[in-house]
């Protein structure tokens, strides 16, 4: 089983990829995401994982989101490519459209080389919790 080192993880609502190769995350979530009622569906999560692992390493990977009552809600595995010469860092990207955010609590990012998906990260969907992110949440709303 190739080991890997976590580098990062971002959740957000979009990622676009500019002419010059940059990648442009818009909407990026801290650990938490504010939801108007429960349950909810969130239009669109975007899961950004990069790694740091052995160059060589051209295998399986697999990816998985479990809700807090332990439904898997996304899962995803294809093969690593590698990464540009002299670099270590992977990155893997999974998107979702219409996320059923159907309880409040941790949701966990799970994924893995080569065996089965382990946590590597974790967010909060939750209700507002205060009358500024109620009004926050209004003005959102379109």
């Amino acid at each position: 089983m190739p080991k890997f080192k976590l580098r990062h993880v971002l959740v957000c609502e979009e990622v676009r990829r500019e002419v010059s190769g940059k990648d442009m995350l818009l909407g990026v979530f801290e650990d938490t995401i504010v939801v108007q009622s429960m349950p909810a569906v969130i239009d669109r999560l975007f899961f950004r994982i990069a790694i740091d692992c052995d160059p060589s390493y051209n295998d399986d990977y697999s990816f998985s989101v479990v809700s807090p009552d332990k439904q898997e809600l996304i899962e995803g595995s294809g093969k690593a490519l590698a990464p540009p010469e002299g670099n270590k860092n992977r990155l893997f990207g999974f998107a979702m459209r219409n996320f059923p955010a159907q309880l409040e609590g941790e949701y966990e990012i799970r994924f893995a080389l080569n065996t089965k998906p382990k946590k590597i990260w974790s967010f909060t969907v939750r209700l507002p919790g205060n009358s500024l992110e109620q009004e926050r949440l209004a003005r959102a709303a379109f």
